[in-house]
């Protein structure tokens, strides 16, 4: 069968482009033909000849404002004519059985649903955020959740100032969301893929075709964790950025007496630098390898995520219990289900700094709770997030949505 993987970033930036990555790399151990459609830039090595378009630079159009800038944005961000010509050339070179979208968002945009629908190649669509049903992508704004948007009152973006606290930035994002439902592009994709059942409630509840909206977890090419002990640091691997509750953790650290290592890089990074000039047990070490990251897992007590918006299903996790560590969460969105009752971690209230600080004294004071967490949430990931279960749930999806070529498959 032949496959056509689009997604925006081709390289290793974010939870979509790794599950691309690594689908991509599943699908061809499998048998199958992968082509790879995204943005030119960070490109990762291994994929086989893919297909690439110029990025815009939408912030700094934005940031020069008056309505030229904001239409030229408008015009790219909701229906790319150069992302259309390209799917085009594309569907007609390679003739994929099926089209797979992931984030499309802003700069390929649903125009290369269009392009599939007039070819009949059927759509499926893997959704990483909240974008079809929130101006803001996250459902978060100042500081907490926000749903004022639903249904379809997407006015309410620029009201709140929700992209970058920037009117001009939220009327082309409330904009864009309007202007694909009440194009109908949406209608052409057979079936949108939620990773967790938080988002798969939550599009439903927002009313956003809920006859196509089926889940399906992520999963990883390997748990690789033993349940070794643990050691006796913290961890936090992710985009700094404000609604990863970064200020929160931060302040949790000041109150511990536990070793905090942040990994990562983005807008709140001036803030984690003052944090380790203020105390010596954080250390933040920027952006690091795979290599490395999985080498910090190992060495850590459990691995944070003090989220404060929704998260769908983060790699950060999964990794954490692929490599035999449990985690310290915000009781929020889809983390509550993957932590479970106090079995691959512990749970803390969001925005409460103190309650992440008790979480993380409980477990720094109880190695043999945390080991036996870690134990479990390795089980845990093995069983559900493997690539076969993942392969197989997908490959019916394919099936549903019509794919042909499916006996091509080795």
């Amino acid at each position: 069968m032949k496959v056509l993987l689009v997604n925006r970033h081709l390289g290793r930036v974010g939870g979509d482009a790794t599950y691309t990555l690594q689908l991509a790399r599943l699908l061809e151990e499998r048998g199958h033909s992968v082509t790879a459609f995204g943005l030119q830039g960070n490109v990762a090595a291994g994929l086989s000849a893919p297909i690439l378009m110029e990025p815009m630079d939408f912030p700094g159009l934005l940031q020069r404002g008056g309505p030229a800038a904001a239409l030229k944005v408008l015009g790219r961000t909701i229906y790319s004519l150069r992302a259309r010509a390209l799917m085009d050339r594309v569907l007609e070179q390679h003739r994929p059985d099926i089209v797979h979208l992931q984030n499309i968002h802003h700069h390929i945009t649903p125009s290369v649903i269009t392009a599939a629908a007039a070819r009949r190649v059927p759509v499926v669509w893997t959704l990483h955020d909240y974008t079809v049903i929130c101006p803001n992508g996250n459902l978060w704004r100042n500081g907490s959740v926000c749903e004022q948007c639903r249904p379809l009152r997407f006015h309410r973006a620029v009201v709140n100032r929700c992209k970058r606290d920037s009117m001009l930035a939220s009327a082309v994002a409330a904009v864009e969301t309007s202007a694909h439902r009440l194009m109908g592009v949406f209608k052409n994709v057979q079936l949108f893929i939620a990773p967790s059942r938080f988002m798969q409630e939550k599009l439903r509840d927002f009313g956003f075709f809920s006859d196509k909206v089926v889940h399906l977890d992520n999963f990883l090419p390997a748990a690789s964790g033993q349940g070794t002990p643990p050691g006796g640091s913290l961890l936090y691997t992710g985009r700094l950025i404000e609604e990863k509750g970064i200020a929160t953790m931060l302040e949790a650290a000041h109150r511990c007496e536990v070793p905090l290592v942040v990994a990562g890089d983005g807008p709140m990074k001036p803030l984690v630098e003052e944090a380790c000039r203020r105390n010596r047990r954080i250390s933040f070490v920027g952006h690091v390898g795979e290599g490395d990251l999985q080498h910090m897992r190992r060495q850590a007590l459990a691995v944070v995520i003090p989220s404060e918006c929704y998260e769908n299903q983060p790699y950060a996790l999964l990794e954490a219990f692929a490599s035999g560590r449990p985690v310290i969460a915000s009781d929020l969105g889809s983390l509550p289900d993957l932590i479970g009752k106090e079995e691959r971690g512990l749970l803390f209230r969001p925005s409460d700094p103190e309650s992440l600080a008790v979480a993380i004294r409980r477990l720094a004071a109880q190695p043999a709770l945390a080991e036996t967490m870690g134990v479990a949430a390795a089980a845990f990931v093995r069983e559900r997030f493997s690539s076969n279960k993942h392969y197989e749930g997908l490959m019916q999806l394919y099936r549903r949505a019509g794919a042909t070529g499916m006996d091509r498959a080795a």
